[in-house]
C-alpha cells in the first residue's frame, strides 16, 4: 500500500524513517496482531520516541507504577544527559529529587545490560513522583541495542582486554599487540588513580541525601583491567613483564594507601599464575619482576624506588 512505498522509497534514498512513520507502522502492525503483548527490541531508540510511542500508541508501564522500568525487552543503560559535568554532581535525578523531596536509588549505572521489567530507579517515598515526574526521570536514561564510550569507561576498558586477551590466546600468539593493550590500560588506571571517584551518596543542595547512585571504585577499576587479564597475561613471559611494568606505572599515581594495597594484591596474585604458568628462565624472570614491584609497594617512598627501577618498568622486556 502508499505506507509500503513511502518507506520502500526511504530506504531506496537510503534517509531514516521519520519518527512519526516509525509509529504509524508499529501502530498498525500492533493493531492487526492481536492483543499483545509484543517485543520491540531495539526500538524506542530515544526517550523523546518513548514518550510518543506512550502519548500515540500504547502505555509501557502500567498506571501507578512509581518504579521506573526499562521499555525494552533487552538493552544497554546510556545516559542522554551529560551527569558529571565541570567537576560538578549535577544529576537529572538529584535535581528532580530535591525537587520532590524524596530519594532515588539508582540500579544501574551507564553500560549495564537490562531486560524488560528492569527496575532501573526506585523512589522513596513512592508517592513523591507523579507522572510529570515519571516523565522527566525518563530523559534522563537512554536505551540502546550497543554500549559507548560516552560515560562508560568500563566500555573501553573492556575493550582493550578483549583485544589483549585474543592477542594471546595459543590460536593468535601475538604478545606485542597485548602488549600495547597494556600500556593504554596502565595509563588510563594511571590518570585514574590521582583523581578522587564521586560518593554513591549525592546530597542536594540542602545536604540531604537525595540520590543513591551505584558504586564505582578505583578497586573495580583494577580488577576489571588487570584481574581480568591476569590470567592470560601471566602464561606469556613478555606479556607478564609488560603486565608488572604497568601495575608500577600506575603506582606512580597513587598516594592513597588503600589504592596501593589494592594494586600488591594484583601483583601478588599475578605472581602466583605466573609461578604455576611458567617454566624455567622465562618463570624466573618475571618472577624477579614481580618481587621487586612488590617490595617497592610496601615502602612509604614508593615512588622513588619505582623510578628508580624505570630501566625495567618502562622497558619492552
Amino acid at each position: 500500500g502508499g505506507l509500503g512505498r513511502a518507506v520502500a522509497s526511504l530506504f531506496d534514498e537510503g534517509k531514516m524513517l521519520p519518527l512519526q512513520l516509525q509509529l504509524q507502522l508499529l501502530r498498525e502492525a500492533m493493531v492487526g496482531g492481536g492483543r499483545g503483548p509484543w517485543l520491540l527490541d531495539g526500538w524506542p531508540h530515544s526517550a523523546a520516541a518513548l514518550r510518543s510511542f506512550e502519548e500515540e500508541v500504547a502505555p509501557v508501564v502500567p498506571e501507578g507504577d512509581r518504579k521506573l522500568r526499562a521499555c525494552l525487552v533487552s538493552g544497554l543503560v546510556k545516559t542522554e544527559q551529560q551527569w558529571l559535568r565541570d567537576g560538578n554532581e549535577n544529576l537529572p535525578c538529584l535535581e528532580m529529587a530535591g525537587d520532590r523531596g524524596t530519594i532515588l536509588r539508582l540500579q544501574y549505572q551507564a553500560g549495564d545490560f537490562v531486560h524488560r521489567g528492569s527496575v532501573l530507579l526506585e523512589a522513596s517515598p513512592p508517592e513523591a513522583l507523579d507522572d510529570d515526574a515519571e516523565a522527566k526521570l525518563r530523559d534522563a536514561f537512554a536505551i540502546g541495542a550497543r554500549r559507548t564510550a560516552l560515560q562508560d569507561l568500563r566500555f573501553l576498558i573492556d575493550e582493550l582486554v578483549e583485544i589483549a586477551a585474543r592477542a594471546l590466546s595459543p590460536g593468535v600468539n601475538d604478545p606485542f599487540t597485548a602488549n600495547s593493550c597494556l600500556d593504554w590500560l596502565g595509563a588510563a588506571l594511571a590518570d585514574l588513580a590521582r583523581r578522587e571517584l564521586p560518593s554513591r551518596l549525592r546530597a542536594g543542595e540542602d545536604g540531604a541525601l537525595r540520590v543513591i547512585a551505584h558504586p564505582v571504585s578505583f578497586a573495580g577499576f583494577v580488577d576489571r583491567a588487570f584481574g581480568a587479564l591476569a590470567q592470560y597475561a601471566s602464561a606469556d613471559a613478555l606479556a607478564g613483564k609488560r603486565f608488572l611494568a604497568a601495575l608500577g606505572d600506575v603506582a606512580l599515581g597513587c598516594d592513597a594507601r588503600g589504592r596501593l594495597d589494592v594494586l600488591r594484591g594484583q601483583a601478588e596474585a599475578f605472581r602466583d599464575l605466573a609461578d604455576r604458568a611458567l617454566q624455567g628462565a622465562s618463570r624466573d624472570a618475571v618472577l624477579a619482576r614481580a618481587d621487586a614491584l612488590l617490595r617497592a609497594l610496601t615502602e612509604p617512598d614508593h615512588k622513588r624506588r619505582l623510578r628508580d627501577g624505570q630501566a625495567w618498568l618502562g622497558g619492552s622486556a
